[in-house]
């Protein structure tokens, strides 16, 4: 992904969503910083584009930087309020910055609009908003739920969905899926 994604940039250095590509190829490598300014400039080049400024928001929120990056979500939610990628990502970074209610909130409201379809990522979120919320029994029926959809999720694929700069923060996620029972 991140030698395609170079390769579009290189293709047309001016379309935005190539740069967000580029951006979502780095973190999930670990390159934050490099990612942080591959985002920035596809919001750059594409200041209109909601999904640019909203992936910037989560981007924050894996960087240690949630509730600057719930601001972006919220200017992107506002530019396009039927998007479903908003909920999921104002959910994760509500949970990153522990308002885990809000969080619980956006991640079920999300799912409301997916006509109830258990989707694994933002699904992993919801549950260890549960597990953080001390909601211990919802969680565990949401891994059960999970399960039953995507029965080769784990931990170890929910660890590679959602990479954090922080160590600290991977720990408070991972920890909360394994009490909830996700398997490893």
């Amino acid at each position: 992904a991140l030698r395609l994604a170079q390769k579009a940039v290189k293709l047309d250095p001016s379309f935005g969503p190539g740069w967000g590509s580029l951006s979502e190829a780095y973190m999930r490598k670990g390159l934050f910083e490099d990612a942080l300014k591959a985002q920035k400039k596809a919001m750059e080049l594409s200041p209109n584009d909601s999904l640019m400024r909203a992936a910037y928001g989560r981007l924050l929120g894996h960087i240690g930087r949630a509730e600057e990056g719930i601001k972006y979500v919220k200017q992107a939610t506002r530019m396009s309020p039927d998007s479903l990628p908003m909920l999921y990502f104002l959910g994760s970074n509500y949970r990153a910055a522990g308002q885990f209610d809000a969080a619980i909130k956006a991640l079920v409201e999300h799912r409301k609009r997916l006509g109830g379809r258990v989707v694994a990522p933002p699904t992993s979120q919801l549950i260890a908003a549960y597990v953080q919320a001390g909601q211990l029994d919802k969680a565990r029926a949401e891994v059960a739920g999970l399960i039953r959809v995507s029965p080769r999720f784990t931990v170890a694929v929910a660890q590679r969905t959602h990479v954090y700069k922080s160590e600290a923060q991977m720990v408070l996620y991972v920890s909360a899926l394994r009490k909830a029972g996700l398997p490893d």
